[in-house]
């Protein structure tokens, strides 16, 4: 039998640790959402190229995931961009080429 999704358990702190990159903080401020913006995919390709440019081969895919990739839905207006690497657990083989062009490594980044 399947759990219904709005039966979730909520998840833990030990969990939210284990799988979270730099300091686990509560996020406390309000969530703004903002109506489908036409300029979303441009400036997901805009990065995926600042990314690829300092990347090269190491990037094996790179995707535009989250609300803000659905054409027309309302979202957060954040960017969110997945990048596909070898081996993820060799950091410094791509961490300082990302810092380099302002993507702290471990960190989430606005860039708008």
């Amino acid at each position: 039998m399947t759990q219904d999704r709005n039966q979730r358990a909520p998840v833990s702190g030990e969990y939210l640790r284990a799988s979270t990159l730099g300091e686990l903080a509560a996020f406390v401020a309000p969530i703004r959402l903002v109506e489908y913006d036409p300029k979303w995919p441009h400036r997901f390709e805009e990065e995926a190229k600042r990314i690829r440019t300092v990347l090269g081969q190491h990037a094996l895919r790179i995707e535009h995931v989250g609300s803000t990739s659905i054409p027309g839905l309302t979202a957060k207006p954040i960017i969110d961009i997945v990048v596909v690497v070898a081996d993820s657990g060799n950091e410094t083989g791509y961490a300082p080429a990302l810092e380099r062009v302002g993507y702290p490594f471990g960190q989430k980044t606005r860039m708008w």
